[in-house]
């Protein structure tokens, strides 16, 4: 299938794919906001979440929509969350670039999907502060099919999975020993089971690169000088 796609037009093949990144980003922000809410995901229709109408199919077009009602509910006038058309053309430019980068192979396809998993975790991270479970248990099993079908990384199956799990003991390691000083944790847990999914697709080698990035985050940064500081 991948063979045939290489034989289509290239300007076709990209704008398919914008297209298509533009679809799957306007569902992502379906998986953010309803699964921050606890709301089932794939039956129910879109819907105003103020005034609660259904909407009309051409209120619902990734992007144009938006534009086309200018940021505002058809209904009620409520001005619709920017999150929307950000989230859409984010992941529609990030697919474009990931084939451009890496061609039309089964890698690409694998890393849009990660790319997706990683702009619904840092959503909710950034909106509410969670991480919720559910969405770093689909990020790991990517990872883990990326590196079993595609050769994503130079090591096989066990090695992703013993670096996953290494991974996942040291932040949880390093969050109990700030909850035992300190009465807080440095990382929440959802912030160690998405190290399990980017466990696995880097080299051990490169834990401590990752665990000092982590903790650049401003808020991270706090708790752990409040942490040095009752440490000594």
């Amino acid at each position: 299938m991948i063979d045939s796609l290489k034989m289509l037009p290239v300007g076709f093949l990209y704008t398919y794919i914008f297209l298509f990144g533009l679809c799957t980003g306007s569902f992502l922000n379906v998986a953010i906001l309803r699964g921050l809410k606890g709301e089932e995901i794939i039956l129910k229709a879109s819907h105003c979440p103020v005034c609660g109408k259904f909407l009309k199919w051409y209120m619902n077009i990734p992007l144009f929509s938006y534009i086309f009602l200018k940021g505002k509910c058809a209904f009620c006038k409520t001005k619709i969350s920017i999150q929307y058309p950000i989230i859409e053309l984010l992941n529609a430019l990030l697919y474009v670039y990931t084939f451009y980068c890496f061609g039309f192979t089964f890698k690409s396809i694998f890393l849009c999907i990660i790319i997706s998993l990683f702009i619904v975790l840092a959503t909710t991270d950034i909106k509410e502060k969670v991480i919720l479970d559910i969405h770093a248990y689909i990020l790991f099993l990517v990872c883990i099919l990326a590196v079993k079908f595609t050769g994503f990384i130079n090591y096989n199956i066990i090695t992703a999975l013993f670096n996953s799990f290494l991974l996942f003991i040291a932040f949880e390691y390093v969050s109990l020993m700030s909850l035992s000083f300190i009465g807080i944790r440095c990382f929440g847990f959802g912030d160690s089971l998405m190290l399990l999914g980017i466990g696995a697709l880097f080299d051990i080698k490169t834990i401590p690169v990752l665990l000092f990035c982590s903790f650049l985050h401003k808020n991270q940064c706090l708790k752990l000088l409040h942490f040095v500081g009752h440490a000594n």
